[in-house]
């Protein structure tokens, strides 16, 4: 498991601890780190008064979630091929992503990441994802990177 901390000179008082977790496919290693330099470099280095904390976690490293997580507000799920049609089926069967999907106790926030656009995309996500409001990483766009933005500093 990777885990690294972002963090950026404070204006001023004490710096706040954001923990967001990435849940991705294990073949999706390449793609996992891009969006972890994207979250570091385009979103993240904005906010100056906040520790920064972005644990990856591959499908196969899933059962140390539970705890590795305790402190996440965010798990992020990088949605591709290889995770909707190869992990999902397992990790959705953990006991943490079931409450997180249910509500039944968490302190986190399951996102869906959207690494295709539907229209194009050659993989489907999952219906217990479908219903999860997500990010569209694939536009990539000023509403995306503000959406992003308003997720995590508000």
């Amino acid at each position: 498991m990777a885990t690294e901390a972002v963090s950026s000179t404070p204006v001023e008082g004490t710096k706040k601890t954001l923990t967001i977790v990435v849940i991705y496919a294990k073949e999706d290693g390449d793609e996992a780190s891009t969006f972890k330099e994207h979250l570091q470099n385009d979103i993240l280095q904005s906010e100056r008064n906040l520790n920064v904390e972005i644990k990856m976690l591959n499908d196969t490293e899933i059962k140390s979630l539970e705890e590795s997580s305790e402190e996440a507000r965010f798990a992020f799920l990088l949605l591709t091929k290889a995770f909707c049609e190869d992990s999902w089926p397992r990790v959705s069967q953990e006991n943490y992503i079931r409450a997180l999907l249910y509500g039944t106790e968490g302190k986190s926030t399951l996102v869906p990441i959207f690494t295709k656009n539907r229209g194009t995309a050659d993989f489907r996500i999952p219906m217990g994802l479908n219903i999860l409001k997500g990010l569209r990483y694939c536009d990539r766009d000023e509403f995306y990177k503000a959406s992003m933005i308003k997720l995590l500093f508000n």
